[in-house]
This record gives C-alpha cells, sequence and structure tokens, in this order.
C-alpha cells in the first residue's frame, strides 16, 4: 500500500507519481490516476484503468470530497508504480483546462473536447449525465445532453453546487462523440439528396 502523506500538490504534480483518491462515503470506488493540475478547490486527474492499466480519460473531482490519498512514490516497489513503468505508461498533455472554478472548468473542457460527464453523486451517485454546454448563469448550467447511443435528447438544467465529479476525453465519451457525429453526417447527406 503506498504511504499516505500530506497533500503536496506542486511536488505530485512535477513527480509523475500515480496516486490514488478516496472519497468515500461519496464514491464506494478509489480513483486512481496521475495529478495533473491542482487549485483551492479543484484537482484534475489523468484517469488509470486498474483492469486494464491504460489511461482512460480525465476526472476533475473537488477537493473536499476527498476523505483520503495515497501517493505511489517508490516507482521501484508497488505493484502499480511497476506496471506504469513496464509498460511505459505516464501521464499525456492535454489542452489547458482551466479549474479555477466549476463554470472555467465546464467552459474550458467544453472548447477542448466534444462531450463531458458531470457526476452529482450527492443526489444519486448510480446517475451521470452527458452533453454539451450549451447556457451558463451565475448558480446554473444548461447541458444538450445525448443518450447511452449517441442520441442528442434535450436541455437540462443542474446547479453548479451540485456537481461533485467531471469526466472527458474518455473512452465511454469518445464513442458517444463519435456516433452522434456519424448520425449528424448521415442527416446533413440525406437533406441534401431530399432537398
Amino acid at each position: 500500500m503506498a504511504r499516505v502523506k500530506p497533500f503536496e500538490a506542486k511536488r505530485i504534480v512535477r513527480s509523475q507519481y500515480l496516486v490514488k483518491f478516496s472519497r468515500k462515503p461519496l464514491d464506494e470506488f478509489d480513483l486512481r490516476g496521475f495529478v495533473l493540475a491542482c487549485s483551492e478547490t479543484l484537482t484534475l486527474l489523468h484517469i488509470l484503468e486498474t483492469s486494464t492499466y491504460t489511461l482512460n480519460g480525465y476526472s476533475v473531482i473537488r477537493n473536499e470530497d476527498v476523505s483520503l490519498y495515497a501517493v505511489y512514490d517508490r516507482p521501484d516497489y508497488y505493484y502499480e508504480s511497476r506496471v506504469l513503468r513496464l509498460k511505459g505508461i505516464k501521464p499525456q498533455p492535454q489542452p489547458e483546462i482551466d479549474i479555477s472554478n466549476l463554470p472555467a472548468l465546464l467552459t474550458s473542457v467544453n472548447e477542448c473536447y466534444p462531450l463531458f460527464t458531470i457526476h452529482r453523486e450527492e443526489i444519486s451517485d448510480a446517475v451521470c449525465f452527458i452533453g454539451r454546454l450549451v447556457g451558463m448563469t451565475p448558480k446554473t448550467f444548461a447541458l444538450f445532453e445525448i443518450d447511452d447511443c449517441g442520441e442528442w435528447e434535450r436541455e437540462h438544467r443542474y446547479r453548479f453546487k451540485d456537481v461533485t465529479r467531471v469526466d472527458f476525453g474518455g473512452g465511454y465519451e469518445e464513442a458517444l462523440a463519435l456516433v452522434a457525429s456519424e448520425d449528424a453526417r448521415k442527416k446533413k447527406t440525406r437533406r441534401k439528396h431530399d432537398g
């Protein structure tokens, strides 16, 4: 097990060590990944999928929800660190994402990625919502949602204070974006031929 230490964000970001975050009771599953950036309220992770030992997108979590974390700071000692070293896995650079606050985060993610996922785990840990940002007020934002078949559904408004986690750039978001893009091209082609 990795050692739990005081959170030294700058050192952890520079070192590119794997970090495990526990957010219990909010989420029963731990998140493992590389810390890419931290603000006073948010932390950006490049997520490690531990079932396959592959990197799978990014997550931003609220710092207030972290109940425990562990830094895998001995690359030749911890199993997970050794696997990463042997597979040559390191965090990948990503576009500049603003994690100063949630509105800035959603705006910058929306500019860089076709879809993102929001979690509201204090309300329901079994449901997440995926889509594109289409509007914002000081306390809320509107998400044009996509369903699990890649079809655009509806616009729904959420409160910033309810969002506990934001995911983007992962395999699932990319798959939905591909299907939605193909469907949009087909509709455009049909309209061209019909018109």
